[in-house]
């Protein structure tokens, strides 16, 4: 009882410091939940009124954001575009909107295939040190349109850090690998299958004063990205030889410890030895047997690069299942070390690759697992949600309940990343019992989501939803079945 009082005492004492450090993301947050379940168009208004009507910055700040996220046709970004010039004319540069609006400017800029501006953008608020998360708006940003081969090259050089300042450094550390230079590599080469990165990529990449070794990894990578994999496994041996020789100009980073993940990757990616993969990431899990996050956050970014195509899928079980069944995830105490969210995730990609290898009922039990723990609070949640929805529906013929699990992501969980696909399957599902009225209205509501030029995830949606709405008109249901797997939503 008295520590229960003391706890109590101390959240009174400190309940202001705490009101004034959450105040704003809190009331940004709660401007996005409200906006989440509206139709884009009204979401898009909502957007607008608050940059016009608002003085709480943060809100402001949030509203920019949403816009620019979706502004998915060449009107509406050349709309928004003018609203949020005007807003960023009217702020102080050191302001949360001023600046938010100004990252969301760039988003639309780079929708508008005005990469450059919207690259400089990015890069003066690197310079700046700003307190947002940069490279995270960029990668969403460049992400949406393609271009992988650009986010590859800021990252190596985010990584070799020769051209930042001290300051610069301090907010984005240098203690780093290169893994997230070759999952950009990858992308790009998925996106773009004729492109050459040793042509198009290696050659915008510099010899580092900081990282010598940084210009051999980034030929490893640019050879594996171009399928060229023995020659990439015999460069990455020379890089080994010249570690263990101690051969190497001195620089700011251990690479030695990395190397085992490199070896995980390119055999990962390559698809033919998964025992090698196995057997490479477990000696780099043993290396940092300290650092548990370290370790997951970089299977995390495997899984993840893995996750483009159908049969890429159903390759991430190859890892996933060593990572899910090892002591990290199974001993009580040591799973404490590693972040929900990291689990989460491996979690789900390790049920969706299940799905995608035809192993439904295993699928089905972990997504029941996953529910419990992280449903509705998570977007990995809802995303084993939908999973186990799917499974009731098309494996259980249990379509009133896949229906009601369906509505309820749409009212407790509706992360804009899941919500375009549950919408497909509930229209899938009036549509076949008649209710045609509905599911077009379902699917009009995902196409304005989803935009005319979208990309990736949305634009697999998008396609959804065009051919089941076809279908809808022509009476053939069977015209277009929507993604009746299941999907991963990010």
């Amino acid at each position: 009882m008295k520590k229960i009082f003391v706890l109590t005492m101390l959240a009174i004492l400190c309940f202001p410091l705490a009101l004034c450090a959450q105040t704003d993301a809190q009331r940004a947050e709660a401007f996005i939940q409200e906006s989440k379940r509206l139709p884009v168009a009204e979401r898009i208004q909502r957007a607008l009124a608050a940059l016009e009507t608002s003085d709480d910055d943060s809100v402001v700040g949030a509203a920019a954001r949403d816009l620019a996220r979706f502004s998915n046709t060449s009107e509406q970004a050349e709309r928004s575009l003018l609203a949020l010039n005007t807003l960023i004319e009217g702020k102080s540069a050191d302001s949360t909107a001023y600046r938010m609006g100004t990252l969301a400017k760039a988003r639309v800029l780079a929708r508008l295939g005005r990469t450059d501006e919207a690259k400089a953008i990015f890069q003066q608020a690197i310079r700046q040190c700003w307190p947002q998360d940069v490279f995270g708006e960029m990668n969403e940003t460049f992400m949406e349109t393609d271009n992988h081969s650009l986010l590859a090259v800021m990252e190596y050089e985010r990584c070799t850090g020769d051209n930042y300042t001290p300051e610069m450094r301090e907010r984005y550390p240098m203690n780093c690998d290169f893994l997230n230079v070759f999952c950009h590599l990858r992308r790009m080469h998925v996106a773009r299958p004729k492109c050459v990165a040793m042509e198009e990529v290696f050659p915008q990449m510099s010899d580092s004063a900081n990282r010598p070794l940084g210009k051999p990894f980034a030929k490893v990578f640019c050879l594996a990205a171009d399928e060229r994999w023995r020659e990439a496994i015999l460069e990455l041996n020379k890089i080994q030889s010249q570690l263990a020789s101690g051969d190497v100009p001195a620089g700011l980073y251990d690479e030695s410890e990395d190397i085992p993940l490199y070896y995980a990757a390119l055999l990962f990616f390559e698809g033919r030895d998964f025992e090698g993969v196995r057997t490479s990431f477990q000696r780099y899990m043993d290396l940092h047997r300290d650092d548990p996050k370290r370790v997951m956050e970089k299977a995390v970014a495997l899984v993840y690069a893995m996750d483009e195509t159908q049969d890429d899928v159903k390759r991430v079980a190859e890892l996933t299942t060593m990572v899910v069944n090892s002591r990290w995830f199974v001993d009580p105490n040591l799973r404490k070390q590693i972040p929900d969210a990291t689990r989460a995730i491996l979690l789900v990609m390790h049920c969706h690759s299940l799905v995608w290898r035809g192993q439904h009922e295993d699928a089905a039990t972990m997504a029941q697992q996953i529910m419990e723990e992280f449903y509705p609070q998570t977007l990995q949640g809802a995303n084993a949600a939908g999973y186990y929805a799917v499974y009731l529906w098309q494996r259980m013929g249990n379509r009133q309940q896949a229906e009601e699990l369906f509505n309820d992501i749409l009212q407790n969980a509706p992360y804009d990343g899941i919500v375009p696909q549950v919408k497909i399957y509930l229209a899938r599902i009036a549509a076949e019992r008649g209710d045609y009225r509905q599911a077009m209205a379902l699917l009009e509501d995902v196409l304005a989501r989803c935009g005319e030029d979208s990309v990736g995830d949305m634009r697999v949606y998008r396609e959804c939803a065009l051919g089941l709405r076809d279908g809808i008109k022509m009476g053939d249901l069977d015209y277009c079945r929507p993604y009746n797997q299941g999907g991963q939503a990010r």
